[in-house]
């Protein structure tokens, strides 16, 4: 790699890099974890509007399908949450629909497509925390 970078750019501009880092290509293992991560900073905006957040196995998975690019890496995701996920729930909550304690239900529709749902709470949990994030097969 060292050989193409020296190829490529000019000594001047290498003699100020700090140092080279090279990535490799993510596994699906780690893009969904990836998604995890958004999904928890999720639930933890919506806790703070005392909404919990449920989300399948499969939703994750296929955000993480949809989302991924192996040429810009994990960059793509967020992106895709904002477009896919939060604008919906965003919509749903300034239509009303979710009172205190409620639910966003996140899941793959019959179309194989990614949708979010607000259900009304089964019991409202005190004190709200990360903890009911629930991830559902």
């Amino acid at each position: 790699v060292m050989g193409a970078l020296k190829e490529f750019f000019k000594p001047e501009f290498l003699n100020r890099l700090d140092e080279t880092i090279i990535f490799d290509v993510l596994a699906k293992e780690e893009i969904k974890q990836i998604v995890g991560l958004q999904v928890d900073m999720l639930a933890k905006r919506l806790l703070e509007k005392e909404i919990v957040l449920e989300v399948t196995d499969e939703a994750v998975s296929l955000i993480g399908d949809k989302s991924y690019d192996p040429h810009y890496g994990a960059r793509p995701i967020k992106r895709y949450m904002q477009t896919h996920i939060l604008n919906s729930v965003a919509s749903l909550m300034l239509s009303k629909k979710f009172a205190k304690g409620g639910i966003a239900r996140i899941f793959v529709n019959k179309k194989g497509d990614i949708e979010v749902e607000a259900h009304k709470p089964k019991k409202i949990p005190s004190p709200l925390s990360t903890k009911d994030v629930v991830l559902k097969k």
